[in-house]
């Protein structure tokens, strides 16, 4: 089986910034071309001046900069590993990894005690989160 990633796309519309030539739509006598003309001057804009952008996967709610510092912290290690792989250098990837796993163990703990103290609060979140960890992506299994 061969693992393809797709690479989602999407228009930035918030940064596009367009002063088309819509004063050619009042100069069309026809109905007819006015419309093609002004989905023609549309796409135009669009291509042109409507950046692409890769959306981001949200991360999990737990995941706070000090996980992401961390996680930066563990993928230089093992750049650093893979490139010099010295016994000091293989010792502090594993640490650092170590350590982001621990820190990560415990902001996912920190989150489900919220979670749970602010059942009675916000049942919602309570249950958003339980449909989340039912859910993968073939399907529906159990709760883990």
């Amino acid at each position: 089986m061969v693992n393809v990633q797709l690479k989602i796309t999407a228009w930035c519309y918030t940064v596009a910034d367009f002063n088309g030539p819509w004063n050619l739509l009042e100069a069309t006598e026809d109905c007819d071309d006015a419309t093609s003309l002004f989905y023609d001057l549309v796409e135009a804009a669009i291509i042109d001046v409507v950046p692409v952008v890769r959306p981001r996967r949200p991360s999990p709610p737990w995941f706070d900069g000090q996980a992401r510092f961390a996680l930066r912290a563990k993928e230089r290690a093992f750049r650093r590993k893979k490139s010099s792989p010295t016994p000091e250098n293989i010792a502090f990837f594993q640490q650092s990894r170590t350590d982001f796993k621990k820190l990560v163990k415990i902001k996912y703990a920190t989150y489900l005690r919220s979670i749970t103290d602010d059942i009675g609060k916000n049942p919602k979140r309570f249950w958003s989160f339980i449909k989340a960890k039912r859910w993968e992506v073939f399907g529906v299994s159990t709760c883990r």
